[in-house]
Order: structure tokens, then C-alpha cells, then sequence
């Protein structure tokens, strides 16, 4: 069978890049780089717009006059769960009057964005929950009466392969756009079959945490570390006091010490941050472990990234099939994906959207599997085709990559037909994914 990865013929090959990309992120005591650990991480945007997508947006319009409509974000806090919430209630309006707080908890200084806030009641669409309910109810007879919904409903009467082949929740999504927020949680538990992992476990959650204080972890100190990196913008996670960090903490170790082949990697304590801010933590855990071990291919997260690596060639691949004209400027100019990509792909692109837009994306995520990180990329990149073309020199493309997620972000985060498109761009399958995972 002939290779389709040309850019690199082996693995060792990859590696060798790998270091390169990530041999700064060792740190000045003398830590050695063993292949596994990530430069840090950037975070994802505080608000969806910035003072310096303005400015770009400004200067690829061909001269449109720079946008000047407030930015609308939720109320402080009104996205995160209650337990992880802050305290003093100072934190809710912020330090100073240059400070505000957006509703998943992400500090916002207005004075260094230069733009104007308006700050909304963060209201739920009832119809389209309701449209949610319904489903529920009348095919899968899940309780909805009683909110909010028992778990044992879904592991009682739900199977995460039947629901996810349920050609209804396709269905839903483009009609709500989006899994409401309020069982949000739920279902995302159910896509993914992590609430039945966490029924069917041999081993608690609380006694695996045990196991975890007694036993003398490898990755214990990197996790430290990382701790106050992963969303150093957002309240519950800025300081080591900080409502999140003890349960990132946890959570982070927990993985580690059940999947000792993998251990840690510092892309998987962004996810784990993100999911936090609106699980509880022992369904965070459970969450993670379904995204490490089912929906992901095996060894994403091993010491040599080789399931990463795997999916950046892919990716590779499917950009010389798809977008030809941009292969092509690639390769010309010499731009190596992986500077720009790996992140995207060991983070779910939670580094680089907001989060009210990564969940959106998760939403597809967990009903469609990783098939969804590769179009995310496909589309993005189809979307500024014409852009990325005119540019003529290396600089200037690997810029306009750098900013391309909050780009889109702004542009497309709230355009419902690119997220219809989104599950038959190009024609892909996971199953055309997989085929070209094992060439």
C-alpha cells in the first residue's frame, strides 16, 4: 500500500520534530524533555473577540471600517457549576473597574481589549429544551418530570451506541443549536457511555484517589506545575487557592494513576479544566477517561504522542487531498503544520476557542467522535482559502494561522449553517479516518 505521509517516513522521523517543537518547555532546574511534555499551553481567548482580531479583521477586509458593536458575554460566573463558583463575591464584578468577569469565569480587562462590554442575563432557550425532553421521553422513556434527570435513567435505558446512531439527535443539534446547557452534562455523559463507566467501575472514584496519596507518582511533580498554566485567565483556576485547582489537581492524578501507560500530558489538563467548570468532579474524571480511552485512538497521550502524531499526518494528508491551492502554499513556503496543529488536536481545540464555543464544538464531538477535529481544521481552513493564498511569504502565513481559531471564532461561532455543514464536509467518514490512521 502506497504511504500517503510523505513529510515524514517514520516515527523516529516525527520525534525528531516533536523535540524540536516542544524542547522549550523545559524548564530552567534542569528538567530533561522526554518527548511528552508540551511548550505551555496558551489559553483559550478570554471573550470571543479581541482588540487584535479586530485589527486583522480590519486589515484582510480590504480596508472595512474596524467593528465598534459591544461585545455580548453573560453574566460572571452564570456558565460555571455552583461548587466551583468563587468566593469572595468580589470576584464576581471584578477587582477594579477595568475588570470584569465573563460567565465561564474568564477575566476580561476591558482596558487592554479596547472594546466595549454588555453584559446580559444568560437565558436558556425553552423550546429548545423542551424539543430535547420530548426526544427523551418519547423514545428513550427517560423520567423528565423530575428535573433534573437521575442518572440511572440513562444507565438503565440509554446505551451510548444506540444513542449516538439515533438519527433524531443529529437533528436536535441543528435545531437547538446545541445541546442546552442545562442538560448539557447529561447527555454528554451518555454519548460518551462515561455514566456507564462510572456505574460499571470496579473501583471508586474516591478509593482510586486514595491510591493515588499513597502512591508516589512520576508525573506528580509535572502536574504541579501545570497547575496554574492550564487557564491562568480564569478565576476558578488563576491562583493555587482557586476553586478548580484542587479538583484539576485530583482529577489529573487519578488519570495518571489508572492508565499508567499514558501518565500525563499537559494538553489533557486543559480539557480536564474545561470540563470542570461545568461537571462536578467525579464526573470530570469519568468524562476524561472516556476521552482517553474510547473516543480518542490509543496511545494519544502515550510518552511518544505516537495517536497525535498519527492524526497531524492524517490531517496533512487530507489537506493535500481537499485544499490543494493551500498544500501547495505550504509546501512552498515551508510551513510545518505541526508548529501550529498538534495543540489543536491534543487539546480538542480547547486552547485556542472560548469556551462557550469549544462546548458547542464538543457537542459534535461526543456524538460524532475525533472525525470532528479534522473537520473543525478542513473547515477553517476552507473558510480563509482565499486569504491564506495571497499571502507570500512564511511570516505572514504562519501569523494568519496563529490567529485563524479566533478568527473563525468570531466570524463563524455563531453561523448555525457552518455547523450543518460541518458533520458532511468533504464527504468524510470515521471510518475513511481510521482507513488512513493505519496507512
Amino acid at each position: 500500500m502506497t504511504k500517503i505521509f510523505n513529510s515524514f517516513n517514520d516515527v523516529d522521523d516525527f520525534s525528531s520534530v516533536s523535540h524540536h517543537v516542544f524542547s522549550h518547555y523545559c524548564e530552567n532546574d534542569n528538567d530533561s524533555y522526554s518527548g511528552k511534555y508540551l511548550p505551555p499551553i496558551q489559553p483559550p481567548p478570554s471573550a470571543p473577540l479581541s482588540s487584535q482580531i479586530n485589527s486583522h479583521n480590519n486589515e484582510i477586509s480590504n480596508g472595512h471600517h474596524k467593528i465598534h458593536s459591544p461585545i455580548v458575554i453573560g453574566e460572571p460566573f452564570s456558565a460555571v457549576i455552583n461548587s466551583l463558583i468563587p468566593s469572595p463575591p468580589l470576584l464576581l464584578h471584578g477587582t477594579d473597574e477595568q475588570t470584569i468577569y465573563d460567565e465561564y469565569g474568564f477575566r476580561i480587562d476591558i482596558k487592554e481589549n479596547e472594546q466595549h462590554y454588555e453584559i446580559v442575563p444568560r437565558i436558556e432557550n425553552d423550546q429548545a429544551k423542551l424539543r430535547w425532553l420530548t426526544h427523551l421521553d418519547s423514545t428513550y422513556k427517560i423520567d423528565v418530570v423530575h428535573l433534573p434527570i437521575q442518572e440511572q435513567e440513562f444507565v438503565e435505558k440509554i446505551d451510548p451506541k444506540q444513542i449516538r446512531q439515533d438519527p433524531k439527535i443529529p437533528l436536535l443539534l441543528q435545531q437547538s443549536f446545541g445541546i442546552p446547557s442545562s442538560i448539557r452534562t447529561q447527555i454528554w455523559m451518555c454519548l460518551s457511555g462515561s455514566v456507564h463507566k462510572k456505574h460499571q467501575a470496579k473501583i471508586s472514584y474516591t478509593d482510586m484517589l486514595k491510591q493515588c496519596n499513597n502512591d508516589v507518582q512520576l508525573y506528580s511533580k509535572q502536574i504541579e506545575k501545570d497547575l496554574l498554566r492550564t487557564l491562568p485567565t480564569n478565576a476558578c483556576f488563576m491562583t493555587m487557592n482557586a476553586s478548580g485547582i484542587s479538583r484539576l489537581r485530583r482529577v489529573l492524578r487519578a488519570i495518571a494513576w489508572l492508565f499508567p501507560d499514558i501518565g500525563y500530558c499537559q494538553g489533557m489538563g486543559v480539557i480536564c479544566a474545561t470540563l470542570l467548570l461545568s461537571f462536578e468532579e467525579e464526573d470530570a474524571f469519568w468524562m476524561m477517561c472516556s476521552i482517553v480511552e474510547d473516543l480518542l485512538p490509543g496511545q494519544y497521550y502515550s510518552v511518544s504522542l505516537f495517536g497525535a502524531q498519527v492524526d497531524i499526518r492524517v490531517f496533512r494528508y487530507l489537506i493535500q487531498q481537499y485544499l490543494p491551492n493551500i498544500h501547495k502554499l505550504f509546501n512552498e513556503h515551508d510551513i510545518d503544520l505541526t508548529l501550529i496543529c498538534f495543540q489543536w488536536f491534543l487539546t480538542l481545540y480547547s486552547n485556542v476557542f472560548h469556551t462557550k464555543f469549544i462546548y458547542h464544538i464538543w457537542d459534535y464531538f461526543f456524538l460524532y467522535g475525533s472525525i470532528i477535529l479534522f473537520q473543525i481544521g478542513l473547515m477553517m481552513f476552507k473558510q480563509y482559502e482565499e486569504i491564506l493564498i495571497e499571502y507570500n511569504n512564511s511570516a505572514q502565513i504562519f501569523n494568519f494561522l496563529c490567529e485563524l481559531p479566533q478568527l473563525f471564532e468570531y466570524e463563524y461561532g455563531n453561523n448555525q449553517q457552518i455547523f450543518q455543514d460541518l458533520p458532511k464536509l468533504f464527504n468524510l467518514t470515521s471510518t475513511t479516518i481510521d482507513i488512513y490512521r493505519k496507512k
